[in-house]
């Protein structure tokens, strides 16, 4: 699952099924094409408790989620530290992770 997106309904089912093979050509869940033979396809309260979880664990994390976003690329970074040195660098980390702290 990549884990810089919330999770969807196909995350639910790769989770439940990683072997699987499928098709989905849309979020509704009644549209999902189960071409798998060896797997049975989950069933929608499956799908949905396993979403569920995903989410929990994707909002225990959301202040890294947001950090992220904020913070410089590597490349901005790098020139910071040449332009400001290492004390400068750590007050522009520390300013967003005072704004999104761990909880």
């Amino acid at each position: 699952m990549d884990y810089s997106k919330q999770p969807e309904l196909m995350d639910a089912i790769v989770a439940l099924r990683p072997t699987s093979t499928f098709c989905m050509r849309d979020q509704d869940y009644s549209t999902i094409e189960w071409s798998d033979t060896e797997n049975t396809q989950p069933s929608l309260e499956e799908v949905n408790i396993k979403l569920a979880e995903l989410q929990a664990l994707w909002d225990a994390k959301l202040y890294q989620h947001k950090r992220a976003e904020e913070y410089p690329s590597i490349e901005d970074q790098l020139d910071d530290i040449f332009h400001n040195g290492i004390d400068g660098w750590k007050s522009t980390i520390q300013a967003i992770k005072d704004k999104y702290p761990k909880e």
